[in-house]
């Protein structure tokens, strides 16, 4: 045979096999579901449900109503692509969803016709937020979604988005969420929101499942967002609940009558690897709440008092890693957005427009226009370059490349320099760490965003021998944080100021970043505070 057409039939032979098993593996996928044929049904009714990937018969495949399986009986025809329905005599409103070998659909709502008292399907209580729909309804981390309704209120002052952060979190449609399941948006990731109409980008940790609109009247009607455009597989160990407790020493006051102390104290940021936070006591009422950031108020304090103010909290900590699968994150990014405009800007923690600091990054990149290969790039170059130190170095990220040593604050503020100079949004993670004893120690990471990913989590000072925690090797730390990491603050954390006459304070190097942590107004002259690292109380390996 020529060698020519030797050459062709290889080819030939060779597109034969990745046809076959890109089939074998697009028919492996779970089914998916596309409408079903009456929105508003009653039980005995008979309804079509219409998609993909169903198996030409029902074989071990099988039809819920929420969580409740279809009789045989109620199973009148099954297709690839239709089925064929009773309304079971149980159901109310309800999710359907299809179950093959491969895995369990993406759910529909099914309308009991007795919910209803008319055929619209407007809420029963007018003043509730109410969904119509969700554009585009699938994707992943750093999709922009839209979503129109009514009563979502002018402004997020008083309303917040929740999105499903939990795996299999089967809720039925009628079901109050438990917020604990579900993750809120931080301020960047909202583009726009008044009364009808929400504009925002999915953050990271996102499961499929419902969302819902919360404003001061309760709960909108679910909606369901199907993930799809995963750039990272997450690999999920053991969760341990901690019992923590915060404490701030004020003593050696200089002072006259008519004056104000306040201090700002954080709880943990909320996250997908820390959740289910709880502040279960406190030693004074709070002047102000913001976020996760609470503000006490101490009037009239006098020369010769002190005092403490003391709380303690809750929160569940979870092993979590992600593996990136690099070709299926974009070249570039959304430029416009505040996200990437906020992590990627000249500060004085990060002087970008530093020559020598942009060469270091540039030479650093290796090259690489693909973000995550560009950021483990410049992760490896950090690690050559520098050792651990337990003392901090003083001075700008350069100081502590050129330095060449640092402890885990000086690794942090650099790599996040080296990354922003190159265009990929960067942020410290301001926090504590538990060792193996159950020591706590001030402690810093940093985390990267990566399109169809979001905040990929990368901790150099661990990864290069800061403190060895049993079970987990130095690869762990590129993409990986552990049960033992508690994030307090993700970037800066803006609090204040309270009053244009205060004299505000920001203490570097402790366990919260925050923009201010105490303000004085009038007639303080001196004072000392002391902000002691949370002290762990209790702790149990969750089942």
């Amino acid at each position: 045979m020529p060698r020519r057409n030797l050459i062709i039939l290889t080819l030939f032979l060779l597109l034969s096999v990745v046809a076959f098993l890109l089939f074998t593996l697009m028919d492996r996928r779970p089914p998916r579901l596309e409408e079903v044929s009456r929105l508003l049904s009653e039980p005995g009714e008979r309804i079509q449900i219409t998609g993909r990937r169903f198996g030409e018969d029902r074989a071990l495949s099988e039809v819920y109503f929420d969580d409740r399986q279809l009789n045989l009986s109620h199973v009148e025809s099954w297709s690839d692509d239709t089925v064929t329905i009773l309304v079971p005599p149980f159901s109310n409103s309800a999710l359907i969803t299809v179950e093959t070998e491969h895995g369990r659909s993406n759910p529909l709502v099914l309308y009991n016709q007795n919910d209803f008292p008319s055929f619209s399907l407007e809420p029963f209580l007018p003043e509730l937020p109410y969904i119509e729909f969700i554009d585009p309804s699938e994707g992943g981390a750093g999709t922009l979604i839209t979503i129109e309704g009514s009563n979502f209120g002018d402004n997020r002052r008083s309303s917040s988005l929740l999105i499903n952060g939990k795996k299999d979190n089967r809720l039925a449609f009628f079901d109050t969420p438990r917020e604990n399941d579900f993750i809120t948006l931080d301020s960047e990731d909202y583009v726009s929101w008044n009364m009808n109409r929400i504009s925002f980008y999915v953050p990271e940790g996102v499961e499929s499942g419902f969302l819902y609109i919360k404003t001061d009247r309760g709960y909108s009607n679910p909606i369901y967002f199907d993930v799809t455009e995963q750039g990272a597989n997450t690999i999920l160990g053991e969760s341990v609940r901690y019992q923590f407790g915060q404490s701030v020493e004020i003593d050696r006051i200089g002072a006259r009558e008519s004056n104000s102390l306040f201090l700002w104290l954080s709880l943990p940021a909320s996250g997908a690897q820390q959740s289910h936070i709880s502040l279960i006591a406190e030693s004074n009422e709070p002047f102000l709440s913001r976020g996760d950031s609470t503000l006490y108020r101490f009037d009239n304090i006098h020369s010769g008092d002190s005092f403490s103010l003391d709380r303690q909290f809750t929160v569940t900590l979870q092993d979590r890693k992600l593996v990136v699968q690099a070709d299926l994150i974009p070249l570039g990014y959304d430029e416009g957005r505040t996200l990437y405009k906020n992590y990627t800007a000249e500060t004085e923690d990060y002087p970008l427009s530093n020559r020598t600091l942009a060469g270091r990054a540039a030479y650093a990149a290796g090259g690489y226009r693909n973000p995550y290969s560009k950021a483990l790039s410049i992760y490896e170059f950090l690690l050559a370059r520098i050792s651990w130190q337990e003392e901090a170095v003083a001075g700008s990220p350069l100081a502590v490349i050129d330095g060449r040593k640092g402890n885990s604050a000086d690794y942090a503020r650099a790599l996040t320099a080296l990354y922003r100079s190159q265009g990929l949004p960067a942020r410290e993670v301001s926090g504590i760490l538990i060792d193996d004893e159950g020591v706590v120690q001030n402690h810093r990471w940093v985390e990267v965003y990566l399109e169809r990913v979001g905040w990929f989590p990368v901790d150099p000072a661990l990864a290069d021998g800061a403190l060895s925690l049993e079970g987990y090797g130095k690869d762990y730390f590129w993409g990986g944080v552990t049960n033992r990491h508690l994030a307090f603050s993700r970037g800066e954390v803006e609090c204040g100021v309270i009053d244009d006459r205060a004299v505000s304070v920001k203490w570097e190097n402790i366990y919260s970043n925050q923009s201010v942590h105490e303000e004085r107004v009038g007639n303080i002259a001196y004072y000392r505070s002391r902000w002691h690292l949370p002290e762990l109380i209790h702790w149990a390996v969750e089942g």
